[in-house]
């Protein structure tokens, strides 16, 4: 994702020097987040008492939630993205409340 981008940003000069260098960084921010909250589900789900592991689920929840409004307003349409983290966080939903093992 950085490699493209970084072509893009240098073909298009109205880009400035501060956005080329602050959109990877998003994305590995946002590669970063996605991995740590799946830490975090997996160490609630099997680790945690209930009420742990449900507010695990309402703050990872609610970090995917804002990701997938942000990215669906961003797009404005049918993209990957926001349907990726929509069906995460119903994933999440549905797990949420779910008894431990």
């Amino acid at each position: 994702m950085v490699r493209p981008f970084e072509e893009f940003a240098l073909a298009d000069k109205r880009i400035a020097g501060r956005t080329r260098r602050l959109v990877p960084l998003l994305l590995h921010f946002s590669t970063i987040a996605w991995f740590l909250g799946g830490l975090v589900l997996v160490a609630a789900a099997n680790w945690f008492e209930q009420d742990a592991r449900l507010a695990s689920s309402l703050f990872v929840g609610g970090s995917y939630l804002f990701g997938a409004v942000v990215n669906l307003w961003a797009t404005r349409g049918p993209h990957p993205g926001w349907m990726l983290m929509a069906a995460a966080l119903v994933l999440i939903l549905l797990g949420a409340n779910k008894p431990g093992v």
